[in-house]
């Protein structure tokens, strides 16, 4: 069985995207970001961060006594992982139950229909290809 990535929350998830999009980030640049979108403490971002760090997930680098953030590991491995668990632990390990409601629930734009039809012809060629 493929390895599972760490557990995150949706904090930690939150915490992730700003500093994704911006980091190096000090804890006071992503607590004035995440209090203003979700109203958390900086002393919960702190701690969050530290959590992550403790995960692996983020790395510091001291600089002029500021601690400044990194992630150790691109946006796309993360949100893999966390889809991966998704699948497993909620679906028993098929995602033929999320895209049929993604199909049914008429929520995807016909841009993101069009790219998983895309991704079904790979999927048919790649099996197609293994029963030479």
């Amino acid at each position: 069985m493929a390895r599972r990535e760490r557990s995150v929350g949706e904090l930690e998830l939150e915490v992730l995207k700003v500093i994704w999009e911006r980091q190096p980030c000090t804890v006071v640049e992503v607590a004035e970001i995440i209090g203003r979108h979700r109203g958390n403490a900086p002393t919960t971002v702190l701690t969050v961060m530290q959590r992550l760090h403790a995960k692996g997930l983020l790395k510091r680098r001291k600089r002029r006594g500021i601690y400044h953030y990194s992630t150790t590991q691109d946006r796309g491995k993360v949100v893999g992982g966390l889809i991966d668990n998704f699948v497993h632990k909620v679906l028993d390990g098929s995602p033929l139950p999320f895209v049929a409601h993604l199909a049914e629930a008429g929520s995807l734009t016909e841009e993101q229909a069009e790219t998983l039809r895309k991704i079904m012809r790979s999927l048919e060629k790649k099996s197609g290809e293994g029963r030479r």
